[in-house]
């Protein structure tokens, strides 16, 4: 994206074509083979001796069980993309890019295109059936209609597999026997834009330019053919389940119809309604048949009472499935549309003036649709699904004014910013009340929906940013800088409206959502540095930051309603402050090398809430006893009061902004490049950070105090290495390079993190602790999301690029 963005045509045609992959058509992880738990003959509890058992028992169920266990070491080989013999992962990762660009042809020389495609199919990790496939093509046009008038034109489409049908696929663990059962996915992106630029002076010019940027993720299953299996070669759209006839066709059942009497015996209306009590599972040639199903609506087979589809070797609790997986489609779509306008200006010889405003109309649209544990879902069909339907269009506003000022070699910039935002969302009525409770009419009395109570519109939020930054000479060969700034954060409208409409009251009997009327994340950064050239082709940078963040965690309030569910409603709270230094050494290019090396140093800390028994610290409030005491509104201005302390960033902190995932407290760069005889070049970038931080369970260090405070301990340091040798050929005005690369050349085993099994998370800690293995109890490479505990392996690339 910022390859077609910032560059442009120019008198002449250029063009490059850039190729690069992977020869070999494997991929080595480390840590254990994926399906070290298939077992086998003289083996205990596998998949394998699992199957054998069920059809050892002679029953109809143990029959119906054992035919679902349908994987095998040549299926994975042939469409896993995993070789269950040597743990390797199978398949090449490619990217091709082309680009392409001149004057437009018939316009002369006042209009310029610049034409890109993309073309990536990458295995992002060697786990089985991970594999992410785009096209990219963006044009940009730049016509001049005069010397101080500009026209900027700009288009591009991203597809993941909307328009031109394909899948792509994540790693999911739950079905790494089963790959049909893992969703798929697809995703269409559209950016554009139009810019005017107008000089009015030598001295004056300003912008105007309209943008949108819109994305549309999709998640389900594809049936092409329409034969009830979502097989692995269908690519086509995702089934919606959006009516009855889909539901019966795809999970089975028969529609019911209950007649609805008063007290007096009267008929009062009709409960009509799917029972999928006749549904066990799908027969080749029987599909549609309400007795069988290609999906289950809930865990458990309402006929047999038992789970067909949960499997238990090695006593994995059902962690693995062996068919069915539970109905699921989602549609989410966020668009931008953007106004933008600056103009600047050098009203004097000292004052460069800039100014300029912003304005973001959201467009968030969310469809997700799933049965999770056989729940309720408001909408169709009534106690089968969780129906989770949001759209908003949340507005954004910014206005800024900026004057560089420069005197004698200092520059001062100074400056401020207003932000404001509109979530597009109402209070309610009563805080304590947030949602009706609509039942069918009695005796049934089945539970249809949770209907909010809402009132009024929430609003705009307003908030001034001041900043100012500073730059002198010390000497010919140095100078310093100086800067303070206040920043705000914009809502992650992707949570915000997390669970708005009170639906997903089928996934625990608490409803967990988020409370829209939220303060945004804020911060206030002070940074000063140092820049020191001792040498013509030697630089030397040194900074050192602090920055205080506000609302940067989380608090929760638990409320009791008159009836319903039990809520839980989120909101921003706490503080986290991160303070560092960073050195950087860059030797610019000369006859034979150039390179990079920095260290950064980070002190990373966030508050958690303690305990306390001071009345207005409590978290717990119920709508019979509290409602009327507080008039309808929950005390929120109280968790500015609650007593805090501060802790680490670990590898199990929820979230961090600031360190992507959690502190290293040292990290090392290294970029080097070596210019060697015949146009050859080798090229190197490696790492070196400190490892993972985490709060110990077990006292391996032999602390006294640990049952006190147990302290914080350290994972082992990782480094990584990758290495390139390009030749360059040159023929008269073209130009032919190829390459080879090596990732991670030395090998070296680095480990990200230690596992985190759903209700085995202390144990998983304790085998770390003890052993130095992040595999965890399952002995797994990998956690329940099927995020890798290990960096890469060594892995070989090669590529060329053509240029004219």
């Amino acid at each position: 994206i910022v390859n077609i963005v910032t560059k442009m045509g120019g008198a002449q045609y250029h063009g490059k074509l850039f190729m690069r992959g992977t020869p070999l058509n494997t991929m080595r992880h480390f840590g254990t083979n994926v399906y070290w738990m298939k077992g086998g003959p003289g083996q205990p509890d596998g998949y394998f001796n699992e199957k054998e058992r069920y059809l050892a028992s002679g029953t109809p169920y143990g029959e119906r069980a054992a035919s679902l266990y349908t994987w095998t070491d040549a299926l994975a080989k042939d469409k896993y993309y995993y070789n269950p013999d040597d743990s390797t992962g199978l398949g090449r990762s490619i990217e091709l890019v082309g680009d392409l660009s001149g004057p437009v042809p018939f316009l002369g020389k006042k209009a310029n295109f610049f034409l890109s495609a993309r073309f990536s199919h990458e295995r992002p990790t060697p786990m089985p059936f991970d594999v992410n496939q785009h096209i990219n093509v963006g044009l940009k046009l730049d016509y001049r209609f005069t010397a101080d008038k500009r026209l900027m034109l700009y288009g591009q489409v991203v597809d993941g597999g909307k328009l031109f049908h394909w899948v792509n696929w994540k790693f999911n663990p739950k079905w790494a026997y089963y790959m049909q059962g893992a969703p798929r996915y697809k995703d269409l992106s559209v950016m554009s834009y139009a810019k005017w630029i107008h000089q009015l002076s030598d001295k004056t010019f300003y912008t105007i330019q309209l943008s949108y940027n819109g994305r549309e993720d999709w998640t389900g299953y594809p049936d092409d053919n329409g034969d009830g299996f979502s097989q692995l070669n269908e690519k086509g759209d995702f089934i919606k389940f959006s009516n009855r006839q889909q539901y019966l066709k795809y999970v089975g059942g028969v529609i019911k119809v209950d007649t609805l009497r008063n007290k007096a015996g009267d008929i009062i209306g009709y409960d009509r309604y799917i029972d999928p009590s006749s549904a066990n599972g799908y027969k080749p040639g029987h599909f549609g048949d309400p007795k069988y199903r290609v999906f289950f609506y809930s865990a458990t087979d309402p006929a047999s009472g038992v789970n067909e589809a949960k499997a238990n070797f090695y006593k994995v609790d059902g962690w693995y499935k062996t068919h069915y997986p539970t109905p699921l489609y989602i549609d989410t779509r966020r668009d931008a549309t953007v106004l933008k306008a600056d103009f600047t200006s050098q009203v004097t010889y000292n004052h460069l003036v800039k100014t300029g405003l912003l304005f973001r109309y959201n467009n968030i649209y969310h469809h997700l649709l799933q049965s999770p544990l056989g729940g309720a879902g408001h909408q169709y069909p009534t106690s089968l699904f969780w129906v989770d339907y949001t759209k908003f269009n949340p507005k954004e506003f910014a206005y800024y004014l900026q004057d560089r000022i420069e005197y004698k070699g200092m520059i001062i910039n100074v400056g401020g910013r207003v932000d404001g935002y509109n979530v597009d969302t109402r209070y309610f009525k009563n805080d304590f009340h947030p949602f009706d409770v609509i039942r069918t009419p009695a005796p049934s009395s089945q539970l249809l929906e949770y209907r909010p109570v809402r009132d009024g519109k929430i609003g705009w939020k307003w908030f001034f940013s001041p900043r100012i930054g500073v730059s002198h000479p010390v000497s010919d060969k140095m100078a310093m800088h100086y800067s303070f700034g206040k920043f705000i954060q914009y809502p992650n409208y992707s949570s915000l409206y997390q669970d708005y409409n009170f639906t997903n009251y089928a996934m625990s009997p608490t409803i967990y959502t988020k409370w829209v009327d939220q303060e945004p994340i804020r911060a206030t950064s002070y940074e000063m540095g140092l820049q020191y050239a001792p040498l013509s082709d030697l630089g030397i940078d040194i900074s050192a930051y602090y920055r205080d963040v506000s609302n940067y965690s989380s608090i929760s309030y638990s409320l009791t309603p008159y009836a319903g569910s039990s809520l839980t409603f989120a909101t921003t709270w706490g503080h986290a402050d991160a303070r560092g230094i960073e050195l950087t050494l860059t030797k610019r290019p000369s006859k034979w090398w150039s390179g990079r090396l920095t260290y950064s140093f980070s002190y990373i800390k966030s508050a958690i809430r303690m305990s306390s028994k001071d009345p207005n610290q409590r978290q717990n409030f119920s709508a019979k006893k509290d409602s009327a005491a507080f008039g309808g509104k929950l005390p929120w201005d109280w968790i500015d009061h609650h007593n805090y302390r501060e802790q680490d960033i670990t590898v199990r902190s929820t979230s961090n902004a600031l360190a992507g995932g959690y502190d290293r407290t040292h990290r090392f760069a290294a970029t080097l490049i070596v210019y060697l005889p015949y146009g050859v070049q080798l090229s190197s970038i490696g790492d070196v950070t400190s490892g993972f931080k985490y709060r110990p369970l077990e006292n391996t260090k032999h602390n006294p105090y640990f049952n006190i405070t147990p302290g914080i301990n350290t994972g082992p340091w990782n480094y990584h290495v990758n290495v390139r040798l390009t030749k360059l050929f040159r023929f008269g005005q073209m130009k032919m390079s190829v390459f080879g690369e090596v990732r991670n050349i030395t090998n070296h085993e680095n480990i990200l993190a230690f596992n985190n099994t759903p209700f085995m998370e202390a144990k998983d800690q304790i085998i770390f602790e003890l052993t130095g293995n992040p595999e965890g109890v399952r002995n797994v490479p990998h956690d329940a999301f099927g995020r890798m505990l290990y960096g890469s392996a060594r892995q070989l690339w090669a590529g060329l690029q053509f240029s004219f």
